[in-house]
C-alpha cells in the first residue's frame, strides 16, 4: 500500500470527526487529493480499487447526516446554512472523479433540487421572466 494511504484515511478521520463544521471540508478536500494522487500513480489495480471503495464509504457515511433535511419543517436560515454545507461537501466528492454511489448522487440531486426550488421561491417576477427566458433559449440550442 502507499505511504500516502495512511495519511488520507487520518484526513477523512478528521472530516468525520468534523463533518458538520465547514471546517472539515479542507480535511475532505486533502484526503481526496491525496487518494486521486494516489490512484492516479498507483500500477495496481487493487489499490485504486482500494482507493474508490474508501471514497465511496466515505461519501455514504454522509447521507444519514443529510436525509434528516428532507423531512425538516423548520427551514430558517440555519437550514439553508446547512443545506449549502452539504452541498459543498457532495461537491467535494464529486470533484474528486471518483465514482460515487447512486444513493450518493440522488440525494445530492434532490438537495440541489431543494435549494432551487427556495431560490426560485424567492425571485421577483422579472426575475423569474429572465429565468424563464433563459431556460427557453437553453432549450431550444
Amino acid at each position: 500500500m502507499p505511504q500516502d494511504l495512511p495519511e488520507a484515511r487520518r484526513l477523512l478521520g478528521e472530516f468525520e470527526k468534523r463533518t458538520e463544521n465547514p471546517e472539515s471540508l479542507l480535511y475532505l478536500s486533502g484526503a481526496l487529493s491525496l487518494l486521486a494522487d494516489i490512484a492516479m500513480d498507483a500500477t495496481s489495480a487493487d489499490v485504486k480499487q482500494t482507493c474508490s471503495n474508501t471514497v465511496s464509504t466515505y461519501a455514504r457515511e454522509v447521507l444519514p447526516r443529510v436525509q434528516p433535511l428532507f423531512t425538516q419543517e423548520d427551514r430558517d436560515h440555519d437550514y439553508w446554512e446547512t443545506v449549502d454545507h452539504w452541498l459543498r461537501v457532495f461537491n467535494e466528492f464529486k470533484d474528486s472523479e471518483f465514482p460515487l454511489p447512486s444513493e450518493v448522487t440522488e440525494c445530492q440531486g434532490e438537495l440541489a433540487w431543494r435549494k432551487c426550488q427556495f431560490l426560485i421561491s424567492q425571485m421577483s417576477f422579472s426575475q423569474l421572466q429572465r429565468l424563464s427566458q433563459l431556460i427557453q433559449s437553453r432549450l431550444g440550442e
